[in-house]
């Protein structure tokens, strides 16, 4: 059920409850009155606090909006510090690859010219 049907429902049923206590003399038509003032501000007043709420709870969610907004910030600088960290180690990898190259033909040359030479 909608809040505004929650609002009719609970209006009507104060309305027949003032036409039944009150039934249908004049001297009773001030109360009814009354009555339906009173509702009426009430009413007003259930409207503006859940506006009230309504208010806060969208404020909370653009909050924690803004919130996650940061984080995927804060995520996507980590995620590019780790692509420079790949490329990086992948510089290290081949120039230790080379090293290792360089270190193999050494011994290589060596083993052809024999111990000592």
């Amino acid at each position: 059920m909608t809040d505004r049907q929650v609002l009719l429902s609970a209006a009507l049923g104060v309305g027949a409850i003032c036409t039944t206590v009150a039934g249908s003399s004049s001297s009773t038509n001030a109360r009814i009155d009354d009555l339906h003032a009173n509702l009426m501000d009430f009413r007003a007043a259930v409207r503006a606090e859940f506006q009230s709420v309504r208010d806060e709870v969208r404020g909370e969610i653009q909050s924690v909006r803004g919130e996650i907004r940061s984080v995927r910030d804060e995520l996507e600088g980590v995620r590019a510090e780790i692509r420079d960290v790949r490329v990086e180690l992948r510089d290290v990898r081949d120039e230790l690859g080379g090293v290792r190259g360089l270190l193999i033909d050494h011994l290589d040359g060596h083993e052809r010219d024999g111990p000592g030479e």
